[in-house]
């Protein structure tokens, strides 16, 4: 799951591309089978050391920023 979402955010969200938390259902699922729902919430921080804070809204990307993704902030919960 860490790395479907990794690589559909390395592939598709860049430099002033908003993250639509929606959009990594589709890998998550195609990723895994068995899943019935998700929820997905993303974390943000002003440096890569930070303490993110965590919410179930989309994040606005301006032309100067860049979402960073990495295996190591990515949590999956509730795997049974």
């Amino acid at each position: 799951i860490k790395e479907a979402i990794k690589a559909y955010g390395d592939a598709y969200i860049g430099n002033g591309v908003d993250v639509i938390l929606q959009r990594f259902a589709g890998p998550v699922y195609a990723a895994v089978s068995g899943i019935a729902h998700i929820t997905i919430t993303a974390g943000i921080t002003a440096s890569e050391s930070g303490t993110p804070v965590y919410s179930s809204s989309d994040i606005a990307i301006s032309k100067s920023q860049d979402a960073v993704f990495d295996v190591s902030r990515i949590s999956v919960t509730g795997l049974v």
